[in-house]
């Protein structure tokens, strides 16, 4: 029901094209945060309730897919995309981790690529911030920021999340844990 405030006059806040924002009581927040925890705890609970049935592809996309595709809409109704990417790919990750059958997932997957292509390329906001991280030219305290930060971030962390920077757990020094066994 918080999503829905972002189209409510005055409450609802548009930045750089998106209208995902609510202002309240001089608060600003975006509730498909909230969303996005939401539908992950939903689609869980959902899915634990059909796991004996996850066989049969209806009882995994009912009503899994058309609730999260109602949800979905409500923030692509605001223009969010990359939220909206996020969300499907929560959808995904509960399918792929209840066990799923991973063939149903090629079709929606081919037809989710070729609509995200289409809603980037018919957007100008979009197709700026693309190219913007593709030009030398670009602000990267402004309308680059986020996505040079981003491209900076990858090579720190790769593709575990464990970078050069990040501290690790070191055994050394540590005693080890003494166990004790009786015989009787």
């Amino acid at each position: 029901m918080m999503q829905m405030l972002v189209f409510v006059p005055g409450l609802g806040v548009s930045s750089s094209g998106n209208q995902n924002w609510i202002r309240i009581a001089g608060f600003t927040m975006q509730p498909s945060e909230f969303l996005k925890l939401s539908l992950a705890l939903w689609i869980a609970f959902v899915l634990l309730r059909k796991r004996t049935r996850l066989a049969i592809w209806h009882h995994v996309f009912i009503p899994v897919v058309p609730v999260s595709a109602l949800v979905i809409a409500t923030v692509m109704g605001g223009d969010d995309l990359g939220t909206a990417m996020v969300l499907v790919l929560i959808v995904l990750g509960c399918l792929f981790f209840s066990g799923a059958k991973l063939r149903i997932f090629i079709l929606p997957m081919l037809i989710g690529v070729a609509v995200v292509a289409a809603y980037a390329y018919t957007s100008e906001n979009r197709m700026r911030r693309i190219m913007d991280l593709f030009s030398d030219e670009c602000d990267i305290q402004r309308e680059c920021y986020q996505a040079t930060h981003g491209v900076w971030g990858w090579p720190a962390a790769g593709s575990s999340g464990w970078g050069s920077a990040t501290p690790r757990r070191s055994t050394a020094g540590c005693r080890t844990p003494r166990t004790t066994t009786s015989s009787r």
